[in-house]
């Protein structure tokens, strides 16, 4: 088991893998990770701040999208807006 890496207020750092873990559905996980490369990132990019501030926007995006794609599916944007806001306070405390 890998050991997770911390932030200096001690909450755990998330990863690449969280972020697919995170994000319900085979159709939501493309939209996202298409929408992401759109943007000129890709999964390396993800361990910069660069890569993950453009995360964060592309979460937002998926969120809104979703919304209109399946508005009852409000699990799915809850998932999404808690990763959302996890990346938030590890890019600005």
């Amino acid at each position: 088991m890998a050991v997770a890496k911390l932030t200096s207020l001690g909450r755990s750092v998330l990863e690449w893998s969280d972020v697919l873990r995170a994000v319900p559905g085979s159709k939501t996980r493309v939209w996202l990770i298409g929408r992401y490369k759109s943007m000129g990132f890709d999964a390396e990019s993800f361990g910069r701040k660069s890569g993950r501030v453009a995360m964060a926007g592309a979460l937002t995006a998926t969120e809104d999208w979703l919304e209109l794609e399946q508005p009852r599916n409000v699990l799915a944007r809850a998932r999404i807006r808690d990763l959302r806001r996890r990346l938030e306070l590890e890019l600005w405390p």
